[in-house]
């Protein structure tokens, strides 16, 4: 599969990468006030692509132009070579250092909504039928993802770091297995919606 790189996206995904952390971190929640958590998060969203993708790739050292191409043809790979190379790295290319591949999964959802949901916003200006429309983009990209990280598990074998492969993706396919269940549920409540409106 190509996939067109977007800096745009990458950025938002470092960020939505960065905020789960922040979010999902115990030792921030019990050390930071929940003033302190919002401007920390406020911070997250305010990093420029080169800061975002420092602190996912580079531990937060700012990387200089040269580093930020390095980090572009890394993802490059990564998104030719399928999830499990980000998880677990690819074997030719023992140097191989990648974000998180939470970081991946949400660069291709946000890869398969966001054409989706312009066609929705196009044809359909408003009401029910453009929440079905999107909750449906919601459900065929969530499927998509839950069945492109189920079929990468088996490639985990063959990456540098199997375990650690199998580890991310295991964790990554639970995520989205119940934001999948999640986008049903609110597709079933809009096709319901839509069903008791005709009915009125």
């Amino acid at each position: 599969m190509t996939i067109k790189l977007d800096r745009k996206l990458i950025e938002e995904s470092c960020k939505k990468v960065l905020t789960d952390i922040i979010t999902d971190n115990k030792l921030l929640r019990e050390k930071l006030s929940f003033k302190e958590h919002v401007a920390l998060c406020d911070r997250v969203s305010k990093l420029s692509y080169n800061e975002a993708v420092s602190y996912i790739s580079n531990n937060g050292e700012l990387l200089d132009e040269i580093g930020i191409r390095a980090f572009e043809k890394k993802f490059r790979v990564a998104l030719k070579y399928g999830l499990a190379a980000a998880a677990g790295g690819i074997i030719s290319a023992p140097s191989f250092v990648l974000a998180p591949v939470a970081m991946f999964t949400y660069f291709l959802f946000r890869k398969l909504t966001d054409p989706c949901w312009k066609e929705c916003k196009a044809n359909i200006p408003f009401g029910l039928k453009k929440k079905l429309c999107q909750d449906e983009c919601y459900v065929r990209a969530a499927e998509k993802i839950v069945k492109n990280i189920r079929s990468q598990r088996s490639r985990c074998r063959v990456t540098l770091k199997p375990l650690k492969c199998e580890k991310g993706l295991n964790k990554e396919y639970i995520k989205w297995s119940k934001k999948l269940q999640v986008y049903l549920v609110r597709l079933q409540k809009t096709q319901a919606k839509i069903t008791a409106k005709r009915g009125a």
